[in-house]
């Protein structure tokens, strides 16, 4: 099983002081996940409409050197559905999805920034 997402995400930060930068970020894009069966030789492939959450802080080592640490959620949307409604009473709309499918990840790792010339 191969899961592979392509994600556009944006990311706002609130600096706290100095050292601690707490961070908020969202994002939309596809999750493209396969399946092989080695056994029988089936094979099957979807692109689905995906979005992610994510926080986490950064913790300032140096000028240019970050402790990162994040959470994250990512998941794919399995069904959209919606509907129209006219009567007496006026109009209305509605829009639902659903998915079975979450990722969770926690991340840490150092950061580099590369200096200012």
């Amino acid at each position: 099983m191969g899961i592979n997402w392509i994600m556009l995400n944006g990311t706002r930060y609130f600096p706290i002081n100095e050292t601690v930068e707490p961070f908020a970020g969202a994002g939309v894009g596809m999750g493209i996940f396969s399946v092989d069966n080695p056994d029988n030789g089936n094979s099957n492939s979807a692109t689905k409409l995906s979005w992610q959450i994510r926080g986490g802080s950064n913790f300032w080592l140096a000028d240019n050197i970050v402790f990162r640490v994040q959470a994250s959620l990512i998941s794919a949307t399995q069904a959209i559905g919606g509907g129209l409604y006219f009567g007496t009473g006026g109009v209305g709309g509605g829009l639902s999805s659903y998915s079975s499918l979450y990722q969770f990840g926690l991340e840490g790792g150092l950061v580099f920034r590369i200096p200012k010339q």
